[in-house]
């Protein structure tokens, strides 16, 4: 039996899954408070109740998705673990991450970018700057332990990586895809994209990162 705790919890959630897929769309700053309530199907005293305002929805909506990615990610890379299968797990987070948070990932670029919240672009690039600092420690001692080849270029690995993983899942490129190689919706689900991205990055890096 679901409680008063549980059912806010679920109202929370259901308000934040609306405001991520309109922040993605048209940006912080174009979206509305009406807006957000118009697409949570609540009305302004509700959004005002659970978040008081536009700001506390995005700045929670930012706790809630960065919040795991800081943690699993930095999980994985610890000393000590086979660089192969590190990479591989590294791989198969961010593709699941970018896949089954489009939304999120859409924000994350689009602020960083055009953005004028301050407070989040400076929270953003933290998290990304520590990320990508972790990545190039990894890449780093596994040249220097001799399990990739001595002459990467790390930098264009890494913006190789995660250019791919963005570009790869803008609904602009998905709309391509499907228009001019004829690319079928069930190609274009969550679970096959996850499963082709992964794929094609663990062949990507291995075919340049083997000795």
């Amino acid at each position: 039996m679901s409680t008063d705790k549980d059912r806010k919890d679920d109202k929370r959630e259901h308000i934040l899954d609306a405001a991520e897929a309109l922040f993605a769309e048209h940006g912080f700053q174009a979206t509305s408070t009406r807006m957000l309530a118009s697409a949570a199907s609540v009305n302004l005293g509700m959004l005002t109740y659970y978040f008081g305002c536009k700001e506390k929805i995005f700045e929670e909506l930012i706790d809630r998705r960065m919040g795991f990615w800081q943690k699993s990610h930095s999980a994985v890379i610890r000393d000590g673990r086979d660089y192969w299968e590190t990479l591989e797990e590294i791989i198969s987070i961010y593709t699941s991450q970018y896949v089954r948070n489009k939304h999120f990932y859409q924000i994350l670029h689009k602020e960083i970018w055009h953005g004028t919240h301050t407070q989040f672009k400076e929270f953003a690039i933290g998290v990304i700057t520590n990320k990508n600092h972790e990545m190039l420690r990894f890449f780093t001692n596994g040249i220097r332990d001799k399990a990739f080849r001595e002459d990467i270029d790390i930098p264009f690995l890494m913006s190789c990586f995660y250019g791919t993983l963005f570009n790869v899942l803008k609904p602009e490129s998905m709309q391509i895809r499907s228009r001019m190689m004829n690319e079928d919706k069930d190609v274009l689900s969550d679970d096959a994209m996850e499963a082709r991205l992964s794929r094609f990055l663990n062949q990507i890096m291995t075919c340049y990162l083997k000795n």
